[in-house]
């Protein structure tokens, strides 16, 4: 993008229209304090398919109807599948971008995805403070760092509104009751048609992820649509007006229609506990088999992925809130390590027991673990005891000494 449209440009391009010729500057500024001469309207596209793009986008649009300008502000990464390993590590970056608004259209027509608009209800030298904003960050600033929670598309949006209309502020009205919470809490709400993205999040989020932050970080673009509309604008001397000019409107109508996933966390993990139940009770009766093999690879399996990624963000990652995570206690590589030392001794039915006794306290304890309170979890770690537990009884198996399969740990 070679065009740059700022405030000077627009005083210029004012100064030089021919409908109406202005050969003042005070006639220009009052020209500039016209509501209409200028815009300002935020732009939320409906959630794509990927865990980045699982809770919308919003941008910024700023419109000069008179002279023709009609330009999208975004604040966009490089997430990717070449990236993907820097967004989870914390290291990403992203950048104010200016594009055309029909560009902006064009790439989320082809997406299948919709874009609503909501015009705010900002005074004219507001909007020229904000467009002015924009181009700098655009223009001036270049990269900044990105993250999830604090630093994100939605977060630079009421960043860039609040800047612009200061001394005044933005002030949130009847919030919806399940963003009054912790982030943790929060995430239910923003990814109630994503639970996998969810799932993920609460995986790799560690306790700061329980604590409550400033509301403006609590807003996602699924979010802050409906909380803008009811927000007010609060001036000095404490006079309130709406933050919106009017309702929302349908730039973009979505082909694909979000709904949540037919196969979610909390039904995969339940299928997991019976089927792990009613192998057990066969491995009694027949002994083990393949059967048993098959579900103590599969729970062995996502017990150690699990734990390899959870240890990654506690050790590695800049990400936010990735500090301590309780979760590392019940997923991490040491039970398929001490499975594969300890295995032909006998110590290895001790640490069986001691295993098994912390799954079951952690699902007793899920109240009091917030990471736990995923419906989901207390069934994986079930699935996962039910395994454990079934070695600490006597059971004859088909292949007691040749088997090269895990059971769990």
């Amino acid at each position: 993008m070679t065009k740059t449209c700022t405030t000077l440009t627009l005083l210029f391009m004012a100064l030089t229209t021919v409908a109406e010729p202005i050969d003042s500057l005070e006639r220009m500024q009052q020209r500039m304090q016209q509501d209409d001469y200028v815009s300002a309207s935020l732009l939320v596209a409906t959630p794509g398919e990927e865990i980045y793009s699982a809770a919308g986008h919003a941008a910024l649009r700023m419109e000069c109807p008179s002279q023709g300008v009609d330009y999208c502000y975004e604040f966009d990464n490089l997430v990717d599948l070449t990236h993907i390993l820097d967004y989870v590590n914390g290291n990403m970056v992203a950048l104010y971008k200016r594009l055309y608004t029909h560009d902006f259209i064009d790439r989320y027509t082809q997406e299948g995805r919709g874009i609503e608009s909501l015009r705010l209800n900002l005074r004219p030298m507001q909007e020229i403070a904000l467009w002015q904003y924009l181009d700098y960050q655009t223009d001036s600033v270049g990269l900044r760092s990105f993250d999830f929670l604090s630093n994100n598309c939605a977060s630079v949006v009421v960043e860039a509104v609040s800047h612009s209309i200061a001394p005044e502020q933005i002030v949130y009205r009847d919030v919806h009751e399940r963003l009054c919470g912790t982030h943790r809490e929060v995430f239910p709400y923003i990814f109630k048609n994503a639970p996998w993205a969810e799932f993920c999040w609460n995986i790799i989020m560690g306790t700061d992820f329980d604590t409550y932050h400033p509301m403006e970080t609590r807003l996602f673009p699924v979010s802050i649509l409906d909380e803008w509309k009811k927000a007010t604008i609060r001036d000095a001397q404490g006079v309130e007006r709406p933050l919106c000019a009017d309702g929302t409107q349908t730039l973009l109508p979505a082909k694909v229609i979000d709904q949540p996933s037919a196969i979610t966390p909390t039904l995969l993990f339940a299928l997991l506990l019976v089927l792990a139940i009613v192998v057990t009770v066969v491995e009694w009766r027949k002994g083990y088999g393949w059967w048993s093999r098959c579900i103590d690879v599969v729970l062995m399996t996502i017990e150690t992925t699990l734990g390899l990624i959870i240890a990654f963000m506690l050790v590695f990652s800049h990400q936010v809130a990735t500090s301590w995570n309780w979760l590392i206690i019940v997923f991490s590589p040491l039970p398929l390590l001490l499975w594969l030392l300890l295995r032909k001794r006998a110590i290895h039915r001790r640490l069986y027991f001691l295993y098994t006794l912390v799954l079951i306290t952690y699902c007793v304890l899920t109240p009091l673990i917030p990471q736990m309170q995923y419906a989901s979890m207390p069934l994986l770690l079930l699935a996962m005891a039910v395994r454990t537990g079934k070695s600490l009884t006597p059971a004859t198996s088909l292949t007691p000494t040749t088997s090269l399969t895990p059971t769990l740990p």
